[in-house]
C-alpha cells in the first residue's frame, strides 16, 4: 500500500451521525442484495474482499481497512465500552468506508455466478468487530512474548525500582509497534512456508538450485560453498532479494538468519534430488510395463491403437476430438427432454448410446491405458456415467451463461 493510500486511510471523513456517541447506533444504510454484483475488473482499491487467501489479504481496500481498524483500535485502546457503544465503533469504521472517493463496498464473492456481492452493513459491522479483536489478542500477545524477551535477556530479578513510571511508561508504548509495519515484500523476495512455491523469488531459487544440483552431488567439499554462491546471486540482484518467514500469530515477514537460509536451500537441493530418483524409477517401470503388456495385448489381438472420428475419447484435453464435439451437440439438443422428464433420463441416455454406435463408422467411449498408452473400450456403465456428466456440465454452462448476461 502506497503512502498517499495510508495518509487517506488515517485522516478519513467521520460521517456526523458517528462522530459522538448519543446513546443509539444509527440504523443500517446499505443492506445484503441491495447494489447490483460487481465483476472482477470493476473491484475498486476502496473495496474490502471478504474471505481468506492472500489475493484477498493483499488487496489495497483490505490494506486500508486494516490501517482504519488500527487507527480506532489504538486510539480507544484504554477504554472500556458497553454493548452498544462498541457495536457503534464498528459502524464508524463501516461509515468511513463507505463514504471515501470512490465509495468503499464490502464484497463477498458468490462462487456460482462468479460476481462480487455486496454483504450489507450488517455483515460489515461484524467484519470490523472481528478485526477489532484479533488486533487486541495480538498487541496483548506481543507485549506478553517482549516482556520475557526482556526478561531472558537480562537474566536478572526484578527489583522495586524497575517498577517506576518510566519504566512502566516504555512497557506501554510497545503496543502495536510491529503492527503499524507494513507487511509488504518485492517480487524478488524468498518466502518461507507452505503456499508460496509461484512467488517469482521462489521460482527464481528453484531455478538457481535446478542449475547447480550436478554439481553439488558431484563433490560433497563444495556443497558449503555453492550454497553460499546461491545466496551471494539472489541479494546481488536489483532490487536485492530478502529471504522471510512469517510470524503467523503476528502476520509480520521478517528476515530470516543465515543459518536459516541454508538450511532452506539445503532441502531444496535433497526436494530435487529425491524427485529425480522417483522420476528415473517411474520412467524405468512405465517402459518395463508397457513392453510387456504391448507384446501380450498383440499376442491375443488385444487393444486398439487406432481412433475412429466417431469415437468418444474420455479423459481431459480430448474436448477438440470430432467424436467428443458431436456429443455436446447430441447433448444441448436433448438437453430440456432430458430434464424435463426425470423419469426418462436413463432411457434417454440408452437411445443415446444406441445413435452413436450405428453410426458409419460406428462411435465408441474410449479411455487411455496410462501404463501402456493404449486406447482400451469402456463398458455401458462407464459410457452411461460419461453421457449423464455431458447433460451436467451442458446444464451448468447454460446457467452460468444466463446469469452473465443478467448482470451487468
Amino acid at each position: 500500500m502506497d503512502l498517499l493510500n495510508k495518509n487517506l486511510a488515517l485522516n478519513c471523513y467521520v460521517p456526523p451521525p458517528f462522530r459522538v456517541f448519543l446513546g443509539f447506533v444509527p440504523e443500517p444504510t446499505v443492506k445484503k442484495g441491495q447494489c447490483s454484483p460487481v465483476s472482477e475488473a470493476n473491484i475498486t482499491n476502496n473495496d474490502v474482499l471478504l474471505g481468506r487467501g492472500k489475493s484477498r489479504n493483499c488487496h489495497n481496500g483490505n490494506i486500508q481497512f486494516r490501517y482504519i481498524v488500527l487507527r480506532a483500535a489504538t486510539e480507544n485502546c484504554d477504554k472500556i465500552f458497553a454493548r452498544n457503544e462498541k457495536t457503534f465503533e464498528s459502524s464508524k469504521v463501516v461509515a468511513i468506508i463507505r463514504n471515501l472517493k470512490p465509495p468503499g463496498k464490502f464484497l463477498s464473492k458468490n462462487y456460482k455466478t462468479g460476481y462480487w456481492e455486496e454483504v450489507g452493513d450488517i455483515t460489515a459491522r461484524k467484519k470490523v468487530a472481528q478485526a477489532f479483536r484479533d488486533y487486541h489478542y495480538a498487541a496483548i500477545q506481543q507485549i506478553n512474548e517482549e516482556s520475557n524477551g526482556e526478561l531472558k535477556g537480562l537474566n536478572r530479578s526484578l527489583t522495586d525500582e524497575d517498577t517506576s513510571e518510566e519504566t512502566l511508561e516504555q512497557n506501554s508504548s510497545m503496543d502495536f509497534k510491529d503492527l503499524q509495519a507494513n507487511p509488504s515484500f518485492s517480487n524478488r523476495d524468498v518466502l518461507f512456508g507452505r503456499g508460496n512455491c509461484k512467488h517469482y523469488g521462489n521460482a527464481q531459487l528453484r531455478q538457481l538450485v535446478a542449475d547447480n544440483l550436478t554439481s553439488y552431488y558431484e563433490d560433497p567439499k563444495k556443497r558449503a560453498h555453492i550454497v553460499d554462491k546461491i545466496i551471494h546471486e539472489m541479494r546481488s540482484t536489483s532490487p536485492p532479494s530478502k529471504f522471510l518467514h512469517q510470524n503467523r500469530k503476528k502476520g509480520i515477514w521478517k528476515e530470516a538468519g543465515v543459518h536459516v537460509i541454508r538450511k532452506k536451500i539445503v532441502q531444496k537441493f535433497r526436494d530435487f534430488h529425491k524427485a529425480k530418483a522417483r522420476k528415473v524409477n517411474r520412467n524405468s517401470d512405465l517402459v518395463t510395463n508397457a513392453s510387456k503388456t504391448c507384446k501380450q495385448a498383440l499376442k491375443n489381438n488385444e487393444g486398439s491403437l487406432c481412433l475412429r472420428k466417431n469415437d468418444i475419447l474420455l479423459g481431459r484435453g480430448s474436448s477438440k476430438h470430432f467424436g467428443n464435439i458431436m456429443l455436446r451437440h447430441l447433448v444441448t439438443q436433448n438437453l430440456t427432454a432430458y430434464y424435463n422428464e426425470p423419469c426418462k433420463q436413463a432411457l434417454l441416455i440408452s437411445e443415446m448410446m444406441g445413435v452413436i454406435k450405428s453410426l458409419n463408422p460406428p462411435g465408441r467411449f474410449m479411455s487411455q491405458n496410462k501404463n501402456t498408452g493404449v486406447w482400451e473400450e469402456v463398458g455401458d456403465i462407464t459410457s452411461q456415467k460419461k453421457l449423464a456428466q455431458a447433460f451436467r456440465d451442458c446444464r451448468n454452462a447454460a446457467i452460468r451463461k444466463s446469469n452473465a448476461q443478467q448482470c451487468p
